[in-house]
């Protein structure tokens, strides 16, 4: 690269020489295998925000079950809402085949910063969804009110 972009210094002689280019090793693959050898636990990846493949993955109700039609209603607008929060960095794990449970699992293991479970809670009198921060281990119920303003929040700092 150094002769192509005529990268020279004056040598000893006073005569431009070329510059001998270096490269110390840290690209894009150490930095993330970095990240995940730091940051992970045995069975779970976890990414800071900024490399993280989406920073929300929100679990709608399994297909066919009693909380589908309320539960979805509920993701759509919980979405829309959150996009504003997070613009485009929100997955919906819509996979038809797959339990919620195991759908958790997955989202675990590939490292999403915040997953949003609408399950059984979401059609009771008074909905509640279940957000879980797993670089915090923390798991919280929150009415969808309360939970826009804890991930704005949280998104903040």
């Amino acid at each position: 690269y150094s002769k192509v972009f005529k990268a020279n210094y004056l040598g000893d002689k006073g005569k431009p020489e070329i510059l001998e280019m270096g490269c110390y090793g840290i690209g894009v693959s150490r930095v993330l295998a970095a990240a995940a050898e730091v940051l992970s636990t045995e069975t779970e990846l976890r990414w800071p925000k900024s490399i993280a493949p989406f920073s929300v993955c929100i679990i709608p109700p399994k297909s066919g079950s009693k909380e589908e039609p309320a539960g979805l209603a509920l993701m759509e607008e919980l979405y829309s809402k959150l996009n504003s929060i997070f613009p485009d960095d929100i997955i919906i794990d819509d996979r038809e085949k797959m339990t919620i449970g195991r759908k958790l699992y997955v989202s675990r293991r590939t490292g999403y910063s915040i997953i949003i479970v609408i399950g059984k809670k979401s059609v009771s009198p008074e909905p509640t969804i279940e957000i879980e921060i797993p670089s915090e281990e923390r798991k919280i119920d929150l009415t969808p009110d309360q939970a826009l303003a804890f991930l704005h929040n949280f998104n903040s700092s």
